[in-house]
């Protein structure tokens, strides 16, 4: 924590950036002990502050420091100022309809970053441009992956033209689960300025990523999608292959059960395996009920070679095979007649 940083926000001109540096005291893991009077004379001037939020949780801040100085045996002393504040009443949190808008506006400033990411998913349902302008104000400074993951992904509901400026910068964020978020974000926008940006994560290492970059750039490029997918399922790395099939499962073009019946052909057993799996759920015809059956009875060649599979292959393939069968049954019988 750079202290210097923090002394400078707590007595700031902005109301957000100063309930963000409250809240660091409050919830920051350790606080140097050396330190502590000279952040609690900062505190002081915060109890007295503008905005009741901010008053509210440098209350707790300046409870905390003080039960630190109590537990120490450093033999601190504190300014004369400062416990004269100690002394003040509390000072009381305003009350809200629960549930209402100014209740979740409120709560976006919990120190409970549980409460914040309930907030910003409730003043999603409802967009007005208040939570908008509250919720670009948290994207500054919000320090919780999981609160940041939810910020850029609910704040596309709003479907402002300016959102896709205000997250793109996520894709940098060293959380996989806030750059997944982001570019689902750019999913809810539709936003196809996000292409560029997107397409290496077609080969990112996690699976979440890859996938939802996928499901965004099939809105606006799908060859190029099936193109990659293709490249990925002949190269001869075989978490290369894994990731190929994975994306299969998470995308929808025409493509897709002619790729799963060519992974058939791959020498590795564990990438013929998923593309079985992948045909249960994903193929659309007799061509993948003849491929899978055949692997069920021993008897599929990949070009002139034989190929002997294990039990284990045999009865996934049977397996597959079965769900297949159902699925265009239950197709079949859902047409109008």
């Amino acid at each position: 924590m750079n202290y210097d940083t923090l002394e400078q926000e707590l007595s700031g001109p902005d109301e957000q950036v100063r309930l963000g540096a409250v809240r660091k005291v409050l919830t920051a893991p350790m606080f140097e002990e050396n330190l502590v009077p000279r952040f609690l004379k900062v505190l002081s001037g915060t109890l007295n502050d503008p905005s009741v939020k901010v008053r509210y949780y440098a209350k707790k801040a300046f409870a905390r420091l003080k039960r630190m100085v109590r537990r120490s045996d450093l033999g601190i002393i504190m300014p004369d100022d400062v416990e004269q504040a100690a002394g003040e009443a509390p000072v009381e949190a305003p009350t809200y309809v629960y549930g209402s808008r100014e209740y979740w506006l409120y709560e976006l400033g919990s120190i409970d970053y549980k409460l914040r990411i309930k907030a910003i998913m409730e003043l999603s349902k409802d967009p007005s441009d208040e939570a908008y302008r509250r919720l670009l104000e948290m994207r500054q400074h919000e320090t919780h992956d999981h609160v940041l993951a939810t910020l850029v992904k609910y704040i596309c509901y709003f479907r402002r033209q300016d959102t896709f400026f205000a997250i793109k910068d996520f894709l940098d964020h060293p959380d996989a689960r806030v750059r997944a978020n982001t570019i689902e974000g750019f999913q809810i926008l539709g936003d196809a300025r996000a292409v560029p940006a997107v397409t290496p994560f077609l080969r990112d290492h996690d699976n979440r990523i890859r996938a939802n970059a996928a499901k965004l750039l099939v809105m606006f490029h799908p060859d190029k999608v099936v193109e990659i997918i293709r490249e990925m399922l002949h190269s001869g790395n075989e978490w290369m292959k894994d990731s190929a099939l994975y994306l299969l499962t998470k995308v929808e073009v025409p493509e897709v059960e002619s790729l799963l019946i060519d992974a058939l052909g791959d020498r590795s057993e564990e990438i013929v395996e998923k593309a079985v799996l992948g045909l249960g759920y994903n193929g659309q015809s007799d061509r993948a009920q003849d491929a899978l059956s055949r692997i069920q009875s021993g008897a599929f060649t990949a070009g002139a070679e034989e190929r002997a599979f294990s039990d284990k292959l045999r009865n996934a393939a049977a397996g597959a095979l079965e769900l297949l069968k159902r699925r265009l049954e239950a197709r079949h019988t859902a047409r109008p007649q």
